[in-house]
């Protein structure tokens, strides 16, 4: 159910917030403000054109160094790689690629494709990654790898069989049908070189593969990636300062293409241009041409998008001017939509939305403040979408157009989620509305096999950023990201996911995404708090509780599944400080393969923290990756009961029946041990007492049943005394039992 408009009324927007030192929310305050401060003409110079391609259609590359002359196929693409290695796709795909009747291998088709993904592995010294280089490597009619792989029609023709990939290094080597294929093509000398080729080395082909990911270019991407804008829009000569055209052709010069054209003016806009905030609050807005805006430097969205055109225009790149609605501080506030202004721009057959207005800043203490963003630039249609709706429903460069109704309905956006992943349905795996109505717990999924950073933070009705320890859970399950929210209370709230990556141990904001929630109740169970360290995967998997309620009573059990070779330990910490590890009297393990059970007891009342810890050395690095899992309680009532302390032969044999597992540590009467014997070592009782170890026995009665060996010892003297049960062949230690016995 979606929140009535006055509830939303109540929600104002958020200020910017410092998160982990450089990771700054750049300008998201800022863009949420100017998206209603603008006051813009109608200008239909956008429906002048056909309707555009749209972007779904996308360009990928194959990269091991370029590879031109792969056959590929999709659900509804196929041909030859160009001599850049492209080819097209349409998002959510999967690709095949092939030489003659020889497959390469298929994967999911992106932006950038190699060996790594054909093969589903980061690791590049995966034989199959370095098989199909080899192969590729080997094949390039001129021999220079320095201009790419050039694979042609002869080739193609003389590739007749199926290549397992997966041989290992000597068996692909010799292999008679990569050997034959070698002959053949040497006999009808289809290499340029006019040299014997042979397969190449598998170092040669991993350094060649190496350096080719390296130097990988991702346009757009690569220029959006760091956040910075580009050296030469920061560093303009005073002297030509003053001609618009002296400052396109300074600022293009050095461009390789026109997305990096297309960057550098949109940077030189966003740094140097003003909104002009007195002429919003007083509707008074001057001439809005792109010549009065450059002398001015100040404008309103119509400014800036005229501005960028003629600029664009300049610099010979095809750009038009869009106008439409979008949401801002008048939607935060009363729940209408302001008037605004865009630009289109169209490289290599396709369109891309930009917006410098929202780039370039915003308004605080009702003053403009520069801000630089990219948030708005190359931004993906379906990201765009959620705050700009267009008057002509073409410049959605959507292939299944939306109301303005929908338009409302959909959540906050804000930034490049193109660099987390592919999206692969409308608005991606996410809730696909703006604000939602909840009994007590909102879910949110991501989509991703790639590294990034998730933060989730929380408001309330009085922007208020509530503390989220137990309250949200996230757990990654393969290629999906599973976060639950709980709330503390009653109330509305604005739940807030920010994506970042880490370059150069700053964090570099990528994207975010906001909805409003209703929550008709608090709630009664909280989620334990999980930290997985930076970079690093879940080495600890909850099986049980996901959920719990803080106040108990005197026992607690947790199960977690641990990632092989992973070093897992446990403690519990009183609120005075009091720290119990596993071994004490209060905390038992069960291990079984790679699962732990384990369980506490508490001897006093009072609040306490249990911590499950893992850590793991993350391969290929020198550092150790960790995850902790912490559970904040509440005991209501302790216990006399103590656990007994377990020994390696305890888990190694699983003796996780013996009784008592529980037991009391003062006692007046025969202290009874059952001990099951199907399928273990025979064991039994060894007592030590102040003076040493005792005979047994006139102290110890054996007993069975059908189940159990049992053991009943009968002290004869008041004191205290370690009572073990031991195997009977190598009296390795078991389990064993402090006792106070007195009369």
């Amino acid at each position: 159910m979606v929140i009535k408009t006055n509830k939303i009324e109540k929600m104002k927007r958020i200020e910017p917030f410092n998160i982990f030192g450089n990771y700054l929310l750049l300008n998201m305050f800022f863009i949420l403000l100017l998206i209603s401060l603008c006051s813009c003409a109608e200008d239909q110079n956008e429906n002048d054109t056909d309707i555009p391609k749209i972007s779904y259609l996308k360009k990928g590359q194959f990269i091991d160094t370029y590879v031109q002359g792969l056959e590929y196929q999709t659900n509804s693409q196929n041909g030859l790689t160009d001599s850049k290695g492209y080819f097209n796709y349409k998002t959510g795909e999967t690709i095949t690629f092939s030489i003659g009747n020889t497959i390469i291998g298929t994967c999911i088709a992106k932006q950038f494709i190699s060996p790594l993904d054909i093969a589903e592995t980061s690791d590049i010294n995966n034989i199959i990654v370095l098989n199909i280089s080899r192969l590729l490597q080997s094949l390039d009619i001129d021999g220079n790898l320095d201009n790419g792989i050039q694979i042609n029609e002869t080739i193609h023709d003389e590739m007749k069989v199926q290549i397992d990939f997966s041989l290992n290094e000597t068996d692909f080597e010799n292999n008679s049908e990569i050997n034959d294929l070698f002959t053949s093509l040497n006999l009808i000398q289809v290499f340029a070189d006019n040299k014997t080729r042979t397969l190449c080395s598998i170092e040669k082909a991993r350094n060649h593969l190496e350096n080719s990911l390296k130097s990988v270019v991702n346009f757009p991407y690569c220029l959006l990636e760091s956040g910075e804008p580009m050296e030469k829009a920061v560093n303009v000569p005073d002297s030509i300062s003053s001609n618009i055209s002296n400052i396109v052709n300074y600022l293009i010069e050095d461009c390789e293409n026109d997305f990096e054209k297309v960057k550098v003016l949109h940077d030189w806009i966003a740094l140097n241009i003003a909104y002009a905030y007195d002429m919003y609050q007083s509707n008074n807005y001057g001439p809005m041409d792109a010549e009065s805006v450059f002398k001015r430097r100040t404008g309103v969205c119509e400014g800036y998008s005229n501005l960028f055109l003629e600029l664009c225009n300049i610099a010979h790149v095809t750009c038009l001017k869009i106008h439409g609605k979008s949401k801002g501080y008048g939607w935060s506030t009363s729940g209408s939509l302001g008037g605004h202004a865009w630009n289109s721009v169209s490289i290599n057959d396709y369109w891309y939305l930009v917006d410098t207005t929202w780039d370039a800043g915003g308004i605080r203490d009702n003053k403009f403040v520069f801000a630089y963003g990219n948030n708005y630039l190359f931004t993906d249609p379906r990201i765009f979408i959620s705050n700009h709706f267009p008057n002509d429903s073409k410049w959605q460069l959507l292939e299944q157009k939306i109301s303005i109704d929908q338009f409302k309905n959909l959540p906050e956006t804000i930034g490049h989620f193109g660099l987390l992943f592919e999206i692969n349905n409308p608005l991606f795996e996410f809730p696909y509305k703006y604000a939602y109505q909840v009994e007590n717990e909102f879910s949110f999924i991501v989509n991703s096999d790639l590294n990034f950073s998730l933060w989730t933070y929380i408001t309330n009705e009085f922007d208020q950023t509530i503390d989220t320890k137990n309250l949200i859970f996230s757990q990654k399950i393969g290629q999906y990201q599973n976060l639950k929210i709980k709330f503390p209370e009653q109330g509305l709230y604005k739940v807030n996911f920010n994506f970042s990556n880490l370059i150069d141990n700053s964090y570099n904001f990528l994207a975010n995404i906001s909805y409003f929630i209703d929550a008709n109740e608090g709630a009664s169970f909280l989620f334990p708090y999980m930290y997985i360290s930076e970079n690093c995967n879940n080495i600890l998997t909850i099986i049980e509780p996901v959920e719990y309620n803080s106040e108990i009573y005197n026992r607690f059990n947790v199960s977690v599944l641990a990632k092989e070779k992973s070093n897992i330990w446990t403690m519990i910490e009183s609120e005075a400080g009091e720290r119990y590890y596993k071994h004490s009297e209060y905390i038992v393990c069960h291990k079984q393969n790679n699962e732990y059970l384990y369980k506490y007891l508490f001897p006093e009342t009072g609040k306490y923290t249990i911590g499950i810890y893992g850590e793991i050395n993350k391969e290929g690095y020198t550092n150790m990756c960790y995850t902790n899992l912490e559970y904040d309680i509440n005991v209501l009532e302790s216990t006399d009961l103590i656990f007994p302390t377990i020994y390696q032969a305890y888990e190694e044999y699983k003796y996780y029946n013996i009784e008592p597992l529980e037991y009391q540590k003062n006692i007046n009467t025969p202290f009874i041990i059952k001990v099951p014997f199907k399928e273990m070592p025979v064991c039994k009782v060894q007592i030590l007492g102040k003076d040493g170890y005792l005979d047994t026995q006139n102290i110890v009665e054996t007993d069975f049943d059908s189940l159990y060996h049992i053991f009943k010892i009968n002290f004869l003297d008041i004191g205290e005394y370690k009572v073990f049960i031991v195997t009977s062949d190598t009296d390795e230690m078991i389990i064993s039992y402090d006792l106070n016995y007195s009369l």
